[in-house]
């Protein structure tokens, strides 16, 4: 496990407060597999207290090695608390990911432009 932490705002969570919209830094921890250093899960979060309340939301992502060999996101949790207490809650699940592919070849050749139009009398 791997913490991490925003040295600055400017890349942060965007959130709006009323009427304005802030970024804010995050922080957070990387999961990552022993053997190679694969990341397995990253998690995130951002706080900020507005003189009433201690807003927090906070997100965690798990991936896995898709059959393809390629690391794929499988799960999201997404919680925003107020005061500490949950408000809200969202959970993602992706199905496996299916692999795409075309075989094409696309070619481009010139053609001559068109003659002019007649004038018109």
């Amino acid at each position: 496990m791997l913490p991490w932490q925003q040295l600055s705002a400017a890349g942060g969570e965007l959130e709006f407060h009323g009427r304005r919209a802030v970024r804010q830094s995050l922080e957070g921890r990387l999961w990552m597999r022993k053997s190679d250093g694969l990341p397995l899960r990253v998690e995130a979060w951002g706080e900020f207290a507005d003189g009433k309340h201690t807003v927090r939301d906070q997100a965690s992502v798990d991936y896995v090695i898709s059959p393809h060999g390629f690391l794929t996101p499988v799960s999201v949790a997404h919680r925003n608390l107020v005061d500490g207490r949950v408000m809200t809650e969202n959970l993602y699940r992706y199905e496996p990911f299916k692999m795409f592919s075309a075989n094409a070849d696309i070619k481009f050749t010139e053609e001559p432009d068109p003659p002019p139009a007649p004038a018109k009398q």
